[in-house]
């Protein structure tokens, strides 16, 4: 009976000494197994570090502002228009030129003018617009004033004429007439022809009455109109 019990209480012994060395075991192989398990959790942080460093943080994209330049429409200035100087011959005071002693021929001035007038019958022939050859006398001093007392000075040469034939056929035979004086002033003379300018006036500047009070001619007055000025520009 002793004996038997005493086998009971070695097997019971070596039992439990069995399953306490499976229990080391296990616990050997739990200890063997946490490491790996913590070599991968490091393994990952590593990979993430990295994934982190390759991370490229782009800055900020600003687009740059498109500005469009600003339409400046230009601006259509109108060059000045100066009046031109208007004048009839009563309205300027007569004077004495030395250099003018044809007979016939008037010198009148005012402040900012001084009117040389020819009568076209010294000028020219009837209707005509070719000047006489014994016009030559009064125009050789009209050139004297011009290139000696006026020699900078611009000048405007006008033509007129009386009313007897239409409107029309005047204003053409006053700018013809006033051309022609002109023309012999370059070519004679040698005066620029930028100086000079011309105009035609026709029968509407009149500087006498080319009718009497009845209505009948008037034949001074007429020839009193019928005339070219060289108006200078003081």
């Amino acid at each position: 009976m002793r004996l038997f019990l005493f086998s009971c209480s070695i097997a019971t012994a070596l039992a439990i000494a069995a399953c306490s060395n499976g229990q080391q075991a296990t616990s050997s192989k739990d200890l063997e197994f946490k490491p790996a398990e913590f070599q991968q959790s490091e393994l990952q942080q590593q990979n993430l570090s990295v994934e982190t460093k390759q991370t490229e943080v782009k800055p900020n994209e600003v687009k740059p502002i498109q500005v469009k330049p600003i339409q400046v429409k230009p601006i259509k200035v109108k060059p000045l228009k100066f009046k031109q100087i208007q004048f009839r011959s009563v309205e300027l005071k007569p004077i004495k030129l030395k250099e003018i002693t044809f007979k016939g021929v008037e010198v009148r001035e005012n402040r900012d003018l001084t009117a040389i007038i020819l009568p076209a019958d010294v000028l020219f022939d009837f209707d005509k617009d070719n000047i006489r050859p014994d016009a030559e006398v009064a125009l050789r001093q009209v050139e004297t004033v011009l290139t000696q007392r006026y020699a900078n000075n611009s000048v405007r040469i006008d033509g007129h004429t009386d009313a007897i034939a239409d409107n029309s056929y005047n204003q053409n035979l006053s700018e013809r007439r006033a051309n022609s004086v002109k023309r012999w002033l370059m070519q004679q003379s040698g005066i620029e022809s930028a100086r000079m300018t011309t105009r035609g006036y026709g029968e509407t500047v009149p500087v006498a009455a080319n009718t009497k009070a009845d209505g009948s001619d008037n034949p001074e007055g007429r020839q009193k109109n019928r005339r070219v000025e060289i108006v200078i520009q003081k």
